[in-house]
C-alpha cells in the first residue's frame, strides 16, 4: 500500500514516527511535496478542464509526464532519509510484486 503512495507515504503520521524523521527532514520532505504540488498544477488544469485529451496518445503523454515527476519527487524524498531510515523505509514498503 505504501509503495502506491509515493512521496504521499512521508506525509503518513506513522511512517513519519517509525522512520524517526527529524524537523528538517520533515521540512525538507514538506518542502519537496510542496513543489510537486506546484509542478503538477498545469497538468492539474487540464484534468478539470472541459477539453480532455484527444486520443490514447494525447492521454498516455500526460500520463507519463506525470508520472515522471511523482517519480522525481518521489526519489527527492527517498533522498532525504538516512540509510537506516531507508532499510526501515524499504522494510515497510516490501517487495515489488
Amino acid at each position: 500500500m505504501l509503495r502506491g503512495l509515493a512521496v504521499r507515504a512521508f506525509g503518513v503520521t506513522d511512517v513519519v514516527d517509525d522512520l524517526d524523521l527529524t524537523q528538517e527532514q520533515r521540512r525538507r520532505i514538506a518542502e519537496i511535496r510542496d513543489n510537486l504540488k506546484l509542478q503538477l498544477q498545469p497538468f492539474q488544469a487540464i484534468i478539470e478542464s472541459n477539453d480532455p485529451p484527444k486520443d490514447y496518445s494525447e492521454a498516455m503523454s500526460l500520463e507519463k509526464d506525470t508520472a515522471a515527476i511523482h517519480a522525481d519527487a518521489y526519489q527527492q524524498a527517498l533522498n532525504v532519509l538516512t540509510s537506516t531510515q531507508r532499510k526501515a523505509y524499504d522494510e515497510m514498503i516490501g517487495p515489488m510484486r
